[in-house]
């Protein structure tokens, strides 16, 4: 007997194949073929996702231990009280996330999903009613706040790194993963600006790739492509990755920076300073993009194709906070 597990999170399938008519070179074919469909079943997830899904799950996993019930398959009740029991530990945004980890799981399991009966979307339903559904957004870093933050770099290879990584952030509107899995390969420069090629992004997990564009800077000490050949040419980087890792005695290495060091390199930026603002992140430079180019006059068709948002919706919130004060009414109550 073979039990096909297309997802490794140490779930039971619900498909068993009889082995005993089938020859040793058969056995040994659908072998290697499950195999196959495992590592073709997690190519489906990016790595950030998969992690995210594992980590919920085992937290409902956990849950289920202590009640005595069961999680892998899960009843729509068993869901809907473990729903109940987070409701005040939760916000609405991880609620729903919990909701699609287990969703997700039980798919790819070949588990029906719990989470599709009614039972289990009403009682969602009424935490977030009940609750709010209101999600905090990362605060966008404005043209004053990069501009601050540039002043107070050092004049070091550390300082010229970050004061590239820092300026195309914010020029290409770019995802942390993103923008620290450029390779120098993914440039074009022409005298038009520089094109970047972005191989795979969150909403490009089969790698089709989007080109974007980066102007030159009118200012010489705001140009993103003067700030990127800056550090390329002190770093000697011609190849790999673009944004690598600074020891403190400024030896470069050849191992690129992770998505987290892009929210350390802002952080500590943002505190040298002196900037005290709260709500910033490492989405903060993606939705600084967004929001300064609305306020600019950009449309929604060129940040999208910028950004590469698949959702408008979610595109149009930072647009929407740009709104608030270039659109204001009470500018015109004469105060």
């Amino acid at each position: 007997m073979i039990l096909f597990k297309p997802f490794r999170l140490g779930a039971e399938s619900t498909i068993v194949l009889d082995m005993k008519s089938l020859t040793s070179q058969e056995a040994a074919e659908l072998a290697l073929l499950e195999e196959a469909a495992r590592t073709y079943a997690r190519a489906s997830l990016s790595k950030n996702t998969r992690r995210g899904y594992e980590s919920d799950f085992e937290d409902f996993v956990y849950w289920c231990k202590r009640m005595k019930l069961g999680a892998l398959p899960a009843a729509p009740d068993t869901v809907a009280l473990y729903l109940s029991k987070m409701a005040k530990e939760l916000k609405g945004s991880s609620l729903k996330r919990r909701v699609t980890a287990i969703r997700k799981i039980h798919e790819l399991s070949n588990h029906p999903s719990p989470t599709k009966s009614e039972r289990v979307k009403s009682v969602l339903r009424g935490i977030l009613r009940t609750t709010g559904e209101a999600q905090k957004h990362a605060a966008p870093t404005l043209l004053i706040h990069i501009q601050k933050m540039l002043k107070a770099l050092p004049e070091t290879p550390r300082g010229l790194r970050d004061k590239a990584l820092l300026l195309l952030g914010f020029a290409g509107g770019f995802r942390r993963s993103e923008l620290v899995s450029l390779d120098v390969e993914d440039l074009s420069l022409s005298d038009d600006g520089l094109a970047i090629k972005i191989r795979k992004s969150k909403t490009d997990q089969t790698g089709k790739g989007r080109l974007v564009g980066i102007s030159h800077g009118k200012d010489q000490n705001l140009c993103p492509i003067l700030a990127l050949e800056a550090w390329l040419k002190i770093s000697l980087t011609t190849s790999g990755p673009i944004f690598r890792k600074v020891n403190k005695w400024s030896q470069i290495s050849v191992q690129g920076l992770t998505d987290q060091s892009v929210r350390l390199i802002l952080k500590e930026s943002l505190q040298r300073a002196g900037i005290r603002e709260t709500g910033f992140s490492g989405h903060s430079l993606r939705a600084g993009f967004v929001t300064v180019a609305a306020i600019n006059g950009a449309s929604e068709r060129d940040i999208q194709r910028t950004t590469g948002h698949s959702s408008l919706e979610v595109l149009r919130r930072y647009i929407r906070d740009a709104d608030l004060f270039r659109d204001n009414a009470s500018k015109k109550l004469g105060l």
